[in-house]
């Protein structure tokens, strides 16, 4: 997870790894600050109190001079194994502080989540008869091609909640795992929800009478319904079961973010095309933030010429202020700002119209490093002006 907070002093954020941690995985906790002139802590005490678990972050006595650059400060902090429940964390660092929460969930079924209006359906045993929900009643449905049982969760507030259900006779039937509900007013838990950027989501004129229009589909492979934390586009909120929706991208030319829950089984797909021409087009596979780079990435062997409109599209999910990444060549290389998208469905951004650079001819390999510990994701779309067909060059 990252949560990006504000304090007088400084912009700070944390990530807990691994993202979506269960009690046999031990959880670490990285905090990060903006650049900022101060060397940064050394040394962590970590203090844990029922859920909640605090963090004082300081300099250890005889630490050696660091070199005096403004520059992001980061230290990562060993937290260990916690049982289930959704954890509030603060963390302090002389004036500085970090503010959020972390879920730790079960190994080995699946969470529900839905937000607070709540009206998930949540599957629970067949036989039962009465469903409760954190001490509320909740109404059943059964549907009737599979034969399961649902319970509609009743409205709660932001939280972890017990889920007990009875059969005819009032015997407790075991229901495995309880239900997080979400804030959407908040920022999203990434330890609850997972980041999948599609990189073009929109209908826009090109070169040659050209008319390109973007065409995304999303599958729900599971049995359970899932509830993803924002919409983009006209995709709904709620997916039932076994399910695929097909919209038509607007309104997202630098591509759009899409927060689903963790460990829940979802495919993707997204063909672009030229709809003045009788070619199928092509595919950008969505991408999940797992496939992002924090280590170096390379496009290789991107056609570049008189006879190709090349352009480089890179993409940022961490909330680094004004991260930079350099690109580079074996004959040149520039600086970049990615610039920060104005909402969570939007993707840090910057491109590069390759054709422009007068260096690059031929094929060529670009090489793409973002600095500090931000992670990155980037294609190169080469049209071929005589006959519209479109190459896309993806990251190795």
């Amino acid at each position: 997870m990252i949560l990006i907070l504000a304090s007088a002093a400084v912009a700070t954020w944390f990530e807990v790894s691994p993202p979506a941690p269960t009690p046999q995985t031990p959880v670490s906790i990285t905090f990060t600050t903006a650049p900022m002139g101060d060397c940064g802590p050394t040394q962590s005490e970590v203090s844990i109190a029922g859920t909640n678990v605090h963090v004082r972050l300081y300099i250890a006595v005889r630490t050696p001079a660091c070199v005096p650059t403004v520059v992001p400060r980061t230290i990562r902090v060993d937290i260990g194994t916690l049982p289930i429940g959704l954890y509030d964390l603060s963390a302090d660092y002389n004036e500085i502080q970090w503010r959020g929460s972390f879920l730790v969930r079960s190994a080995t079924t699946a969470l529900a989540v839905t937000s607070t209006a709540g009206q998930l359906p949540v599957s629970i045993p067949n036989g039962a008869n009465s469903v409760t929900i954190g001490g509320v009643p909740a109404n059943l449905l059964k549907d009737p091609e599979s034969g399961r049982t649902f319970a509609l969760a009743p409205p709660h507030e932001p939280g972890l909640y017990n889920v007990s259900a009875t059969d005819a006779n009032g015997n407790a039937l075991a229901v495995a795992n309880p239900i997080d509900y979400f804030d959407p007013a908040a920022p999203p838990d990434l330890t609850v929800f997972e980041r999948v950027l599609f990189p073009v989501l929109d209908s826009f004129a090109g070169a040659n009478g050209s008319v390109w229009d973007s065409v995304a589909t999303i599958e729900n492979l599971g049995g359970d319904y899932v509830e993803a934390f924002n919409t983009i586009g006209t995709v709904p909120a709620l997916r039932p079961p076994l399910s695929s929706f097909q919209f038509s991208g607007r309104g997202h030319p630098h591509g759009a973010l899409l927060y689903i829950p963790r460990q829940t089984a979802m495919a993707f797909s997204l063909r672009v095309r030229d709809v003045a021409s009788d070619d199928p087009g092509f595919e950008i596979v969505p991408v999940r933030e797992s496939q992002f780079f924090r280590s170096p990435l390379t496009l290789a062997n991107i056609p570049i010429g008189a006879d190709y409109r090349t352009r480089l599209r890179i993409y940022g999910i961490d909330p680094l202020p004004d991260p930079e990444v350099s690109v580079a060549s074996r004959v040149w290389s520039t600086t970049l700002k990615l610039q920060r998208g104005a909402s969570i469905d939007q993707p840090a951004y910057a491109e590069v119209d390759l054709a422009t650079i007068p260096q690059l001819r031929g094929m060529d390999s670009i090489t793409l490093q973002i600095g500090g510990s931000g992670r990155i994701w980037a294609f190169a779309s080469a049209v071929h002006t005589p006959t519209q067909r479109t190459i896309i060059i993806g990251p190795q």
